[in-house]
C-alpha cells in the first residue's frame, strides 16, 4: 500500500478516473489469483484454460461486435499468435499454482513489473518519473519480504 501512495501521491497531484481504474484493476488481479489457487486444488490447469476461455468470450464479444474493424491477414496471423501466447500463459500460471505456493509464485509474477517498465522504455521512450520507480522499488521489497517471512513460516 505505502509503494502505491508513493506512486499515486495523492493530495500533491490530481487524482484521475484511470487511477481508480487501476486500482480496481488490481483488487480484480488479486481476486482472480485467489480464485485461481482455490481452484487449482480441485481441477486441473487443463480445466482453468477452459474455464478462462468460456469467460472471457462473452466478456470480449460484446466490444468486439460494437468495434469490429475485420483484421488482415497479418494481424490474423498476429492475434493467433497472442492467442497461443495467452493460452499458454494461463497455463503456465495455473500449473504454477498447482505446484507450488501462492507465496512462491507471486514474486515471480512481479517481475512482470520491471519487464513491463524496460519494454516501455524501449518501444515507447517512457522511462516514469522518480516517485514510479521508488514507490514500484517498495512494492517489490514488500513482496519479496512478505513471501520469505511466509516461506520461513512454513
Amino acid at each position: 500500500m505505502w509503494g502505491l501512495l508513493v506512486i499515486v501521491r495523492p493530495g500533491l497531484i490530481s487524482i484521475e478516473f484511470g487511477t481508480f481504474i487501476v486500482l480496481f484493476s488490481t483488487a480484480c488481479y488479486a481476486t482472480s489469483n485467489i480464485c485461481v489457487k482455490s481452484l487449482m486444488t480441485t481441477d486441473t490447469p487443463q480445466q482453468s484454460v477452459i474455464y478462462f476461455n468460456l469467460l472471457m468470450f462473452p466478456l470480449s464479444l460484446v466490444p468486439a461486435i460494437v468495434f469490429w474493424v475485420t483484421p488482415g491477414l497479418q494481424e490474423l496471423m498476429m492475434l493467433v499468435g497472442i492467442g497461443i501466447c495467452g493460452t499458454f500463459a494461463v497455463y503456465s500460471y495455473a500449473r504454477a499454482f498447482t505446484i507450488a505456493d501462492a507465496s512462491a509464485v507471486m514474486p515471480f509474477d512481479f517481475l512482470r513489473m520491471p519487464m513491463k517498465s524496460l519494454a516501455a522504455l524501449i518501444l515507447f521512450g517512457e522511462a516514469g518519473d522518480l516517485w514510479t520507480w521508488v514507490g514500484a522499488l517498495i512494492i517489490f521489497t514488500n513482496t519479496y519480504f512478505l513471501a520469505r517471512s511466509d516461506k520461513e513460516k512454513n
